[in-house]
């Protein structure tokens, strides 16, 4: 539990970070699959570092093997047999999970906050201050911050610069 309570201190920060005005840039690596709007599904046999969907849903089907799952704005689904190495963490969406995630686990709704750590110990509830909830606050600052985030992707120095390669990675981040 305590990594699970240092991650969300983590993204706490991140989020406080938000709250100013500059542009947002996130950039995927060459293991990475990334998409802005659009749902994201990771197939049997696919591996990936981190995937990442910025405005809809992600799902991992048996067999699939990823190490971070973030949704914004959706849920984060992990069959059966699918795996993840590292944590699973949702803005404005819910986790289900009935495959192996061996990290933690953050879900941020309006109206609540819900942590579960690597050992299976959860915390849930919210914090209200007197201008709202922090459930709200974190939500909001992290829906508006999405909405003018822009995408890179970052191609591996090795990769053949090849158009297969190139599209393939474009793929990845529409």
């Amino acid at each position: 539990m305590t990594r699970t309570l240092a991650f969300a201190l983590a993204c706490l920060s991140l989020t406080a970070a938000a709250r100013d005005t500059d542009s947002c840039t996130v950039e995927a690596g060459p293991n990475d699959l990334l998409r802005k709007k659009g749902e994201v599904v990771v197939e049997a046999g696919q591996t990936f570092e981190n995937v990442i969907a910025l405005d809809w849903s992600v799902t991992l089907h048996a067999g699939a093997h990823v190490k971070t799952v973030i949704a914004v704005r959706g849920d984060v689904t992990v069959d059966e047999g699918a795996t993840v190495d590292e944590s699973i963490i949702s803005v404005a969406g819910r986790h289900h999970v009935k495959g192996t995630v061996s990290g933690s686990r953050i879900e941020v709704r309006q109206g609540s906050i819900h942590l579960t750590g690597e050992d299976g110990k959860s915390l849930s509830g919210d914090l209200t201050f007197s201008d709202g909830a922090l459930s709200t606050l974190l939500v909001d600052k992290v829906l508006e911050k999405v909405d003018a985030c822009v995408l890179k992707t970052a191609h591996a120095a090795a990769e053949p610069a090849t158009k297969k390669a190139k599209a393939s990675k474009s793929a990845e981040t529409r």
